[in-house]
């Protein structure tokens, strides 16, 4: 049974057209999930982060009651202030122009220096433990502030990357587009041939011939636009 010209081309229209319209849903899937994958991809690197930051102002706070901590922070006050506050050796200042004192006196002297000087280191190591303490506060403070304020910053990170993501969304799903378009006018011109061919009177009539010379002539150009050999379709 030989097919009418026209029922040949409408089928190998309707073909053509959902061979393209199939490649550019793939295309606009393909770009969808790209755009998808890359934002979560995002959102995980910012949650990463801002998990870090808060596990970081978790440790430090561990500090305050780290014996360790506290004394590496009373050490550094300590040494600054039994410096300052240990008063100097008052040895031969006994009397104007002596070289040196009687032993007695001497002795008195050093033993008062001693005294004044184990006064003067306690005092330094109390003062020390509430500075130091305070100083290991203060910089536990600043660190979970600047955690604070970068988590902070982090959420805007995100809030923006998430806000263009519908945009990024619509804009992929446009990918295939022009296929699409070739695929449907295909479809159509397909329809519009069967129509034809199935109510023509008989196979080889000029207007038949015709209608089907046409047909082949729009199919070539619809094949050689979505072929995979033309670069400018992708």
């Amino acid at each position: 049974m030989c097919f009418p010209p026209a029922i040949i081309a409408g089928l190998a229209a309707a073909a053509v057209g959902t061979g393209a319209k199939y490649i550019g849903d793939k295309q606009a899937e393909s770009a969808s999930n790209a755009t998808f994958s890359a934002e979560r991809a995002r959102q995980q690197a910012f949650t990463a982060d801002q998990t870090a930051k808060f596990q970081d102002s978790l440790d430090r706070t561990k500090e305050l009651t780290d014996p360790a901590q506290q004394e590496k922070a009373v050490a550094a006050r300590e040494e600054t202030l039994a410096s300052a506050i240990v008063p100097a050796s008052t040895a031969g200042s006994y009397l104007p122009g002596s070289s040196s004192a009687p032993s007695v006196v001497s002795t008195a002297q050093d033993k008062s220096a001693a005294t004044s000087a184990a006064t003067s280191s306690s005092l330094a190591r109390a003062i020390a433990t509430l500075g130091g303490v305070q100083d290991q506060k203060q910089g536990v403070d600043t660190a979970i502030g600047h955690n604070s304020s970068a988590i902070g910053q982090i959420s805007g990170f995100r809030s923006g990357s998430a806000g263009v993501l519908n945009s990024e969304m619509k804009a992929a799903a446009q990918k295939g587009s022009f296929l699409r378009g070739v695929g449907g006018l295909a479809q159509q011109f397909g329809m519009m041939a069967l129509s034809h061919g199935l109510g023509a009177p008989s196979v080889g009539t000029g207007t038949d011939l015709s209608y089907a010379a046409n047909g082949a002539s729009t199919l070539g150009k619809v094949s050689t636009a979505v072929s995979p050999f033309n670069p400018g379709v992708f």
